[in-house]
């Protein structure tokens, strides 16, 4: 959902989103593991 609601913007700012969504979902709570993420573009 975060990605079609910022398809628009840069991969960074897609990024960012995505990571802003996932510790709004975590809150408080420690991740129990790395988190990989890789945002690609067509131009």
């Amino acid at each position: 959902e975060i990605v079609k609601k910022h398809w628009q913007q840069s991969a960074e700012q897609i990024r960012q989103a995505v990571i802003d969504d996932v510790r709004q979902y975590l809150k408080n709570n420690k991740c129990c593991d790395d988190i990989t993420l890789l945002i690609l573009k067509q131009k």
